[in-house]
């Protein structure tokens, strides 16, 4: 009978064993692929970037450069974690192409101390902020405006990388409401509620379970997403 019941637990373990083995061929088919597109995309804005070249083009020359580096920052994810020089760097390109398609201009406003600018921090936390910004406080209006970066340390030595709009804001209850569905373990559906979801799920991952997002905002003043950051992964 133990030997019957060892025969089957062995059995089950291969069973594992080949399932696991299946799921990781999957998925280094799937990165191979993923692969072959990225650098199939690459080749093609080279191509049109030659042209635009050949052509005089400046301007053209510039946002398709732009957007080769804002792809492969984005596309690139062997390393989960970047500086905040790093993530600056494609807040401004992500503004930059922004504000080629509109009629109006943003201003990416950056006041961050030099000492910040080599902590490390879960990749791709600013730009959904700034998108956000961008479609709910800023598109709505149609005209000039400011997007504010900045760092500070608070009371309890806690330091903030801090996105800040100065659209209508959002009102008290809808504050609440959305600061409390952060910390809700149920899936958000508003889009701009997923991308600040995400970001609270990698601070946690990354940091730990004390490290959240605080969103302060007050109607008619704007709305600033303050998010709490350490020197680097491993500091305790």
């Amino acid at each position: 009978h133990v030997f019957n019941l060892m025969v089957e637990k062995i059995r089950t373990q291969i069973d594992e064993i080949q399932r696991e083995q299946a799921l990781v061929a999957e998925t280094e088919i799937k990165a191979m692929q993923s692969q072959i597109n990225t650098h199939f995309l690459y080749n093609v804005l080279e191509t049109i970037k030659m042209q635009a070249e050949l052509n005089d083009q400046e301007d053209i020359t510039k946002s398709i450069t732009t957007l080769g580096k804002m792809m492969r920052y984005c596309l690139y994810w062997r390393n989960h974690r970047v500086t905040i020089k790093e993530e600056l760097e494609y807040a401004r390109s992500y503004v930059y192409l922004l504000n080629l398609r509109n009629d109006y201009s943003i201003h990416l406003d950056t006041d961050i101390e030099e000492a910040f600018l080599e902590f490390e921090i879960p990749k791709m936390v600013l730009q959904p902020i700034i998108e956000n910004a961008f479609f709910y406080a800023i598109e709505p209006l149609g005209c000039d405006a400011v997007i504010k970066i900045s760092t500070f340390i608070d009371e309890n030595n806690v330091s903030y990388l801090c996105v800040r709009d100065f659209g209508p804001g959002i009102a008290r209850q809808d504050l609440e409401n959305l600061i409390a569905a952060l910390q809700n373990d149920e899936e958000m559906q508003t889009k701009g509620h997923i991308g600040l979801k995400n970001i609270q799920q990698r601070l946690v991952m990354f940091y730990g379970n004390a490290f959240s997002l605080k969103i302060i905002s007050t109607e008619g003043e704007g709305l600033e997403v303050q998010i709490p950051i350490k020197r680097t992964f491993e500091d305790d």
